[in-house]
């Protein structure tokens, strides 16, 4: 977010021409959404003269309000596609340019998913019910009657083409396209990992701009959009129908409590290791990366069997766990243990251990894990059968003083170690 200065210039220019209906629309569906403040600022902006600079420090005080609220008012303009800001910097004082863009008619914001559904959190179910009673048109008549209306040609056309010229750019509206976080690329790998006969071009422009909306509207990420899109696909259905819609947007209601199923979830908690040693490269590798492409990486790239993907998505859609956590379980059944499988019964056993031990990262997984294995339980068992040594009591042995650059070296190394015997 620019957080403009007073003394920053200013201009706007129009991408839509104003108009009386389109306040009422500001004030029904867009208000609840940014708040009456925020509209107030855009209703400012629309009513300065375009092409004429000024100062933002004017802007300010002649409408009394802060850098910061002006800021804040500016950044949800622009996020629900009102405004659109250009900057240019300058030595001194930035230059802002800002493109006024009309409100969305009643059919076009309705019409979008991630609209309608952003407009959903705000009101209450009655409210929303009675603005789409107002904005919902009469229905023509149908039976036993027919169109008799005069056609454009009838009337006007008379065979001289050349008074029928386009113009361009003179009137109309220009609707900005919201911008949301989503990767249509790693959404179709997740879905072929899941489903292999799954392509692409099964899917229509407006089967996939409904998926995005949608997991933009519930924040979630594409490996969990495409486990619950892979359960409501109708294959078998025409092309532009295979997509169940009212199914999907169930399943995403349905699972919206689900922390873990939500972007933010991977981004609050990390291993923070640095460095280039074997155990950080394989904990950025488990952090980093889904289930699927984590064990496509264990296998040296190949497609992992869809009953391993199966089990690795459950990990964190039914139990819970990060991907980084599920991952760390997924490496440590397949590369740890002297026998490596991954079963569903195995596999969720240790992600409910890993849970009721509270690790919160990838490497706290993983740690919890090595520690509690059978393998090291064997090792230490061996370690106490061994006979210990005689010292004399005179001569006492004192382990040698550790400092804090010794011991994370040598837990590399023991790592680096670990992981080479793989």
């Amino acid at each position: 977010m620019n957080l403009p200065q007073s003394n920053d210039r200013y201009e706007v220019c129009f991408e839509g021409i104003p108009s009386f209906p389109q306040e009422g629309w500001l004030l029904d569906y867009y208000a609840p959404i940014l708040g009456l403040k925020t509209v107030a600022i855009y209703l400012a902006l629309r009513n300065e003269p375009r092409g004429v600079w000024g100062t933002l420090g004017s802007f300010f005080l002649r409408y009394q309000v802060t850098e910061g609220e002006f800021a804040s008012a500016l950044s949800g303009l622009e996020a629900i596609g009102l405004i659109r800001t250009w900057q240019k910097q300058n030595a001194d004082v930035n230059d802002y340019v800002y493109a006024i863009y009309c409100p969305r008619n009643p059919k076009s914001f309705f019409g979008s998913e991630l609209l309608c559904g952003t407009l959903r959190r705000y009101v209450a179910p009655q409210q929303f019910d009675a603005l789409l009673q107002k904005y919902q048109l009469d229905p023509l008549p149908q039976e036993g009657f027919t169109d008799v209306s005069t056609k454009f040609f009838e009337h006007f056309q008379d065979g001289d083409a050349t008074h029928y010229v386009a113009v361009k750019n003179l009137m109309g509206e220009s609707a900005l396209t919201l911008r949301v976080l989503f990767d249509y690329d790693r959404f179709f790998t997740a879905l072929k990992q899941e489903e292999p006969l799954i392509q692409e071009k099964m899917f229509s422009r407006e089967e996939k701009d409904f998926i995005r909306d949608l997991a933009a509207l519930y924040a979630y990420d594409e490996e969990n959009m495409a486990s619950l899109v892979v359960r409501v696909l109708e294959t078998d259905k025409p092309f532009g129908a295979r997509l169940n819609k009212d199914r999907l947007r169930s399943l995403c209601a349905l699972y919206e409590e689900r922390p873990y199923f939500h972007r933010e979830k991977e981004k609050r908690e990390t291993s923070h290791l640095s460095g280039r040693s074997a155990i950080a490269e394989v904990v950025r590798a488990m952090e980093e990366k889904s289930c699927s492409e984590f064990l496509s990486d264990l296998q040296g790239g190949g497609k992992p069997a869809p009953k391993e993907v199966q089990i690795a998505n459950s990990l964190t859609q039914d139990m819970g766990l990060t991907s980084g956590q599920a991952n760390a379980v997924i490496f440590y059944l397949l590369k740890v243990r002297e026998r490596p499988t991954l079963t569903p019964t195995m596999a969720t056993n240790l992600a409910a251990a890993v849970l009721r031990n509270d690790a919160k990262t990838a490497l706290d997984a993983f740690d919890y894990l090595i520690q509690t294995s059978p393998e090291n339980a064997k090792k230490e068992q061996t370690k106490s059968r061994a006979k210990p040594s005689v010292v004399p009591p005179s001569q006492p042995a004192l382990p040698p003083k550790k400092t804090v650059e010794t011991e994370e070296e040598e837990g590399d190394e023991d790592y680096a170690a670990f992981l080479e015997k793989l």
